[in-house]
């Protein structure tokens, strides 16, 4: 009996052991370096600065109600989009204002901190991770977090920092105003009045990336992943077909966009949209390669493998 307690006390310690090491493997991996203090560091769509931005999307609602409904010619069913969704403003797409703050290294990458100040669009805090030998012409990923994220929880948790690791630039900006009532609500309820949608405003910043991507990082192929909110939106980029080599997206929309309390509008809704919600929904019938994939893009390695096809030359 005595000789017995040493080996169940052998036995346990090695399954202690065993235990550890096994959550070793899945650690959370290690945060990205904090910001210097600026005011614009990329932030949670909680985070009172964001929610404060929705301000942004009521003033973008008075200029989208006096815009003219312009009727853009295509093919299949980026026509009907383009009737829905008809171009914001022109000067939305002029060049915008950019502030950069460096964070410092991130593994073996860079984080950086950017302010893009559109006049129409207002002020667009985004989170860029870039190899730490970056060369013109790399592959590029825009990503677009869900509802309640923070863009270093989405890139960390997604696995999108992993693709910097291969040479990626990944830009993964603050969806604002995404934190749920009332000051998604009042942004979503503002812009339906106005006959758009926080959708057709998502939609626009993300051709704004686009184009600093490629104009400022001189990126070149880009892709576009997006989770939840993010995901909803990569739908609609790949039907409209705005630049994007190849879309992600891991959520099915019905565009309805209500919240759980039954009142409170969520940045979905679109009613113009509800009605081709099915068809929306079938990607591979879209102009541009697209994936569907689990919810909370699980499937690393099938959506690493997709981008590699469409995006490294």
């Amino acid at each position: 009996m005595k000789k017995a307690l040493p080996i169940a006390a052998l036995v346990i310690a090695m399954g202690l052991a065993a235990i550890h090491f096994m959550s070793g493997r899945n650690e959370t991996p290690a945060p990205f370096p904090r910001s210097s203090g600026w005011p614009w560091q990329s932030i949670g769509c909680d985070d009172p600065r964001c929610l404060n931005l929705s301000a942004d999307y009521e003033r973008l609602a008075a200029k989208l109600a006096r815009r003219p409904q312009v009727i853009e010619e295509g093919r299949k069913l980026g026509v009907t989009l383009r009737r829905l969704l008809p171009p914001l403003p022109v000067e939305a797409d002029s060049a915008a204002r950019l502030e950069k703050r460096e964070r410092g290294a991130f593994g073996s990458c860079r984080a950086t901190d950017i302010l893009l100040r559109d006049p129409v669009l207002g002020d667009l805090p985004a989170l860029l991770v870039t190899p730490a030998r970056a060369a013109p012409g790399a592959p590029a990923v825009l990503a677009f977090h869900g509802h309640g994220q923070s863009p270093e929880v989405f890139v960390t948790r997604s696995g999108l920092a992993e693709l910097c690791e291969r040479g990626y630039f990944v830009l993964a900006p603050t969806l604002r105003a995404a934190g749920g009532r009332p000051h998604e609500d009042r942004a979503a309820r503002a812009l339906l009045a106005a006959g758009s949608s926080k959708l057709e405003a998502h939609v626009l910043e993300a051709r704004l990336w686009l184009r600093y991507l490629q104009e400022r990082e001189r990126v070149g192929r880009c892709g576009f992943v997006g989770h939840s909110l993010g995901g909803c939106v990569g739908t609609l980029l790949a039907w409209l077909d705005v630049g994007f080599t190849a879309v992600v997206s891991d959520y099915h929309s019905v565009f309805e966009g209500q919240a759980s309390d039954g009142v409170s509008y969520l940045s979905e809704r679109d009613p113009r949209l509800a009605p081709l919600a099915s068809y929306l929904n079938e990607l591979h019938n879209a102009p541009v390669s697209a994936l569907h994939t689990s919810y909370g893009l699980t499937q690393r390695d099938e959506i690493r493998a997709f981008l590699d096809r469409h995006l490294v030359e």
